[in-house]
């Protein structure tokens, strides 16, 4: 009955979502995704529902490929290299950011934690990376049981506060900080009559993508891995985002947006609070501080070096969150033309995230 519950909210909380930022300003400042993200929070912490891992996992990996793949056909690739030089110079202070308070905080927090050298690579992975490359500096080093799993809870929490504050604050009160990006950079998406005929041709192209992505990784890795999928399937929509009939198809952005909502209310399902440790709050600080040192660093840095609002906020996202929630923080900054911009960044970071990490640990170790 719960698995039935589950779909049944994921499903319906986008339109929820919809109906409730277009009847109230309030709700329309935190954006669509931001509120489903906070309503399946909410529900999955009155008990009216219980969190299902499967169903997260299955649900995740239908509608991530079809956000990021639906909203890149009708992307602009031009956009992406006018952004990219800027782009690659904030995600630098990015990841210079995350680990100078890495580090920062092992000194400070190394005789409150057990195993402070291992949350010191866990976070400088996951901060640059993702939760994958946290998985995998746990792995590679061997780390004592049970400290990746109260790091990966104490994620869940943050990472929360974290998407709440990006997309609902960060793009009002940054504006005021941060240079505003360039106009052709960031177009207005117009209202156009919505085609199902469209959207089947999108998600065809999404799944011939995602086909030969899932082919190649099983070629070289015996596997199919999250990080070469989002990477080749990215590369491949793309390059079909070139063609004008492929651009044309506008459909397949709404198809986009609903399974972006969908996603974020199947994390949001997924968040129950009631599963963190408070005997571990001393970890949860050492990552909370991490994060909002770096991100406080990298805002300055960005200032100084006048990198634009939405490069910024996407960048750190590719950061702090990874690729799966870039689409997100490109529509709560109603730039589609940014997409490009913070899936790269996040690729890349899926790419180092690791190395970061183990040297991390290596080093204070």
């Amino acid at each position: 009955m719960n698995s039935i519950l589950f779909i049944l909210f994921a499903i319906t909380i986008p339109f929820i979502a919809e109906f409730l930022c277009k009847k109230w300003k309030f709700f329309s400042y935190l954006g669509n995704v931001v509120l489903c993200y906070l309503l399946g929070i909410m529900f999955v912490n009155s008990g009216i529902i219980k969190g299902d891992d499967e169903l997260r996992e299955i649900l995740s990996s239908i509608s991530v490929p079809l956000a990021i793949g639906l909203l890149l056909l009708t992307g602009d690739l031009k956009a992406w290299f006018k952004s990219a030089p800027k782009a690659v110079l904030s995600f630098i202070c990015l990841i210079f950011s995350t680990l100078t308070f890495a580090t920062i905080g092992y000194y400070f927090f190394k005789d409150k934690i057990e195993g402070a050298e291992y949350y010191a690579g866990f976070f400088s992975a996951v901060y640059s990376g993702g939760s994958a490359n946290m998985a995998a500096v746990n792995m590679a080093t061997s780390a004592p049981k049970g400290l990746y799993d109260i790091a990966m809870i104490a994620d869940v929490v943050l990472g929360g506060f974290f998407l709440i504050y990006t997309m609902g604050i960060a793009p009002h009160l940054y504006k005021k900080l941060l240079p505003a990006t360039p106009i052709e950079t960031a177009p207005e998406i117009q209202e156009y009559k919505f085609s199902i005929l469209e959207l089947l041709k999108g998600i065809g192209l999404v799944a011939i993508a995602t086909g030969i992505a899932a082919g190649i990784s099983f070629l070289f890795l015996q596997k199919i891995e999250g990080g070469i999928l989002i990477m080749v399937l990215t590369t491949l929509c793309a390059i079909f985002s070139l063609s004008p009939k492929v651009r044309s198809l506008e459909s397949s952005k709404k198809g986009g947006d609903y399974f972006l909502l969908l996603f974020a209310t199947v994390m949001g399902l997924s968040s129950d609070l009631s599963l963190f440790e408070w005997e571990a709050l001393n970890v949860l600080y050492y990552m909370a501080f991490v994060m909002l040192g770096s991100m406080f660093l990298h805002l300055i840095l960005s200032i100084l070096f006048k990198i634009d609002r939405d490069t910024h906020l996407i960048t750190s996202t590719a950061g702090v969150m990874s690729p799966p929630f870039i689409p997100g923080v490109a529509a709560a900054l109603k730039n589609r033309g940014i997409l490009m911009t913070g899936l790269t960044a996040g690729i890349l970071g899926n790419l180092i995230g690791t190395y970061l990490g183990i040297l991390m640990v290596q080093f204070f170790k």
